[in-house]
């Protein structure tokens, strides 16, 4: 098994080794900009996480591993917007695979990919993200997980008031609509692999 602290080390590893560990940024949502790369991004030049303390680690946050692992490939499609390089993508889909195989894997990131489309439809405005290996977690990471987590636990409801925090729109259907396909994505390989939808303290796919 592995503890959600020893998960965490592991995924800034990975953030490092791929460059992306001392690095944020936010970038424009609305794809009706005339601007195609709004982007701000800073370096830290640090070894350390130069996050706001205030913001809440992912293990105080309680996620379970498969809601860790989507928060962990969301932050990598952010990326590829940030960046526009098609790369970004392309590790999205190995992290993907490493823990979900080959079949599952690639669905996983097409999903969470499908699900920030949904968001950058029905959103206006920046979306603060943080790097793969961050150990805390942004405002709007923390909406859109709450996203899906409502829709994990009830696929077939609406979360409005949940919904509304992330994108602000009245009509959200594309949100709604990747954030039940995710959640139907889960529920229906929850059965072939249980421990990923267990309690952060269970035995975490992620090593």
């Amino acid at each position: 098994g592995m503890a959600d602290s020893e998960l965490v080390t592991i995924l800034e590893r990975v953030g490092k080794s791929i460059g992306q560990a001392q690095q944020t940024g936010n970038f424009l949502m609305s794809r009706k900009s005339a601007a195609r790369r709004t982007v701000s991004e800073t370096e830290t030049g640090s070894d350390d996480c130069a996050c706001d303390e205030n913001l809440p680690t992912i293990a105080e946050m309680g996620y379970s591993p498969f809601q860790h692992l989507v928060l962990v490939v969301c932050r990598g499609v952010c990326r590829g917007y940030l960046t526009e390089d098609v790369s970004e993508w392309d590790e999205v889909y190995t992290i993907s695979e490493q823990h979900l195989g080959l079949v599952d894997g690639p669905l996983l990131a097409s999903a969470c990919i499908s699900l920030l489309r949904g968001v950058r439809g029905d959103r206006r405005g920046t979306f603060n993200f943080r790097p793969i290996g961050c150990k805390h977690v942004s405002v709007d990471e923390m909406r859109l997980m709450r996203v899906v987590n409502a829709f994990q636990a009830r696929p077939d409801g609406q979360h409005r008031t949940v919904v509304a925090e992330l994108v602000c729109n009245p009509q959200p259907f594309r949100t709604v609509l990747a954030a039940r396909a995710l959640a139907n994505f889960a529920h229906e390989k929850a059965a072939a692999s249980p421990m990923i939808f267990q309690t952060p303290d269970a035995p975490h796919l992620l090593n």
